[in-house]
């Protein structure tokens, strides 16, 4: 159903007849009330339609797809008045299906152009994918010129390369205080050094795989500076690591190893174990503990545990609470049993 708290609904209608009954009697009655609206994709247009809001500052719009990006942001009603003069805050999720990415670069430009379009005094923007899968991701060409904006102080998206960040950065949003990038493919950029300056920026986090020399040639000389990042080495000539502004606002965490040394990620929704050497119960302990809201994990090691964990009474349980997809790719059977058959291991949703 769908509900208000104090100055905020969130729309989870699941009968037409409550939305009618919603959008034609309850909302005229609150609206001058809202001032923070989720909806989802089949609702959001007759939802703000159905009356004037005179207070509503932020928007969350989730599973959109193009056609219903443009059916919406091109309204003749919405987008010259709410859309451009009111909303200072926007989040938004992009539901695509399709494994082709030469469609998904052009369905998601189009998407965004739209957004850039109608909300042109929007403060705060984050745009990600409605699952977990990196199927959806900006790459800026020369078709989407208006992917940029004077008021933006705050932006959360996911970049095809690091040529799409270097955009970003080229002054297009030069009012930045807050930057949150997820790079899902990294290739040494073929432009040109960008040497502009985010002045206001105060917060920085890249979510993305690099060499280290690739680390240090693009990402810590200007415009960025490496105040304040975290960098995790373990000691080894070749090596991963995760460097990150705190805390992170990242949805996902990959390549985490035994070296893994812990913390709060409570945004982590998605995480991927990956070693040479075997896990062991202590490592899961660990994880549980720092991603407590983690709903899909990927485990991959093909190498035998070194302790009979199951037998050991002493280990303390693992409860991973909220996961609900479990992937083991290229596993021993030691993690099979210790994911079904080890009562110190307890998956409750799944």
């Amino acid at each position: 159903m769908e509900e208000v708290l104090q100055n905020h609904f969130s729309d989870r209608t699941s009968s037409k007849t409550i939305h009618d009954r919603f959008c034609l009697q309850i909302l005229p009655k609150l609206h001058h009330k809202i001032q923070w609206l989720d909806l989802h994709t089949l609702s959001m247009k007759d939802v703000l339609r159905a009356a004037d809001y005179p207070h509503l500052h932020t928007l969350g719009l989730y599973e959109i797809n193009e056609q219903s990006a443009r059916n919406l942001f091109t309204d003749e009603i919405l987008s010259p008045g709410i859309f451009k003069n009111q909303i200072t805050t926007l989040i938004i999720t992009i539901e695509y299906q399709d494994d082709d990415d030469e469609e998904m670069f052009l369905s998601v430009g189009n998407i965004y152009s739209y957004i850039f379009t109608a909300f042109s005094s929007s403060i705060s923007l984050r745009i990600c994918e409605a699952s977990y899968e990196n199927r959806v991701r900006l790459f800026i060409d020369d078709l989407f010129p208006n992917i940029r904006s004077s008021t933006l102080r705050s932006l959360n998206i996911n970049l095809q390369c690091f040529d799409d960040f270097l955009v970003i950065l080229d002054g297009r949003f030069n009012q930045l205080e807050i930057l949150d990038i997820k790079l899902c493919n990294v290739h040494y950029p073929h432009r040109t050094k960008n040497e502009g300056n985010l002045l206001n920026l105060n917060y920085f986090s890249l979510d993305v795989t690099l060499t280290m020399c690739d680390y240090y040639e693009t990402i810590l000389p200007p415009p960025l500076s490496n105040e304040n990042i975290i960098t995790r080495l373990p000691k080894a000539r070749h090596s991963r690591c995760h460097a990150y502004s705190y805390p992170s606002l990242t949805k996902s965490y990959d390549y985490v190893t035994n070296s893994f040394p812990g913390g709060l990620f409570s945004h982590v929704r998605r995480v991927v174990l990956y070693d040479e050497r075997p896990f062991e119960h202590e490592l899961f302990l660990r994880a549980c503990k720092s991603f407590p809201f983690l709903t899909q994990l990927a485990v991959t090691d093909e190498k035998s545990q070194y302790k009979n964990n199951s037998n050991n009474e002493n280990l303390l349980p693992v409860e991973f609470t909220h996961l609900n997809r479990l992937i083991m790719i290229d596993v021993h059977d030691d993690y099979i049993e210790q994911f079904l058959f080890d009562t110190k291991i307890k998956i409750i949703d799944i």
